[in-house]
């Protein structure tokens, strides 16, 4: 895939940090928590809670870092406003090792963490007609799909692709980049793009070619 033509974007920011106590123990519990954002609602998230190693009964607590919990293993969760959230998942062997792991996961939600996007042109200037590669750039992390991209060139010509290639006429453009998302949109780059006449060959005077004989 040309990465040029590809927009990296992501849609959930996760920060594990796993902790484990056992006592006693011959292999220790082991437990991760996952989320992902759900289709089902903009501010709706899907958890997973992963174990390994019990030796009984396996019981799970997830408590979503806005005063809500759960006992299932897998729930979703509506969240009642957009906001960086931080869930932490307790999973506990009842069996003959009684062991506790815990694990936490940041969720973003309804909220853009790093809006980032730029717009690149391979060259802003150039002898008309002139040829322009456009390429999409940038970093989104909470946003919901789809995505799509626009390019309006300046001449009255559109694009949605995110990496398109534009020939300019003569004269002086405004070339706009907007990405959208399924809730926004951002307008990334305005990029100045001049085509210019190619430069008229001098002539040389008959004073001139005359100087020359005579040097």
């Amino acid at each position: 895939m040309n990465a040029r033509a590809t927009l990296k974007l992501a849609t959930l920011s996760i920060v594990s940090t796993a902790c484990l106590i056992a006592t006693p123990a011959t292999a220790d519990l082991a437990c991760q928590a996952r989320a992902s954002l759900s289709p089902d609602g903009p501010l709706r998230v899907d958890f997973e809670a992963l174990s390994a190693n019990g030796s009984g009964a396996i019981g799970f607590l997830w408590n979503f870092g806005d005063g809500s919990s759960s006992t299932e293993q897998s729930p979703s969760h509506d969240y009642a406003s957009p906001n960086i959230y931080h869930a932490t998942l307790t999973v506990t062997d009842t069996g003959v090792l009684q062991q506790t792991c815990r694990d936490t996961v940041e969720v973003a939600v309804g909220v853009v963490i790093d809006p980032n996007c730029w717009g690149t042109a391979s060259t802003r200037w150039g002898v008309a007609p002139l040829g322009v590669q456009f390429d999409a750039h940038g970093a989104f992390i909470s946003d919901p799909p789809p995505y799509r991209c626009t390019w309006s060139f300046g001449d009255g010509d559109t694009s949605a692709l995110c990496s398109p290639y534009h020939v300019y006429s003569l004269g002086t453009y405004w070339a706009v980049f907007t990405f959208y998302t399924s809730v926004r949109s951002y307008q990334c780059s305005t990029l100045r793009i001049t085509a210019f006449d190619a430069p008229t060959p001098v002539r040389k005077t008959r004073w001139g070619r005359l100087k020359q004989l005579y040097r």
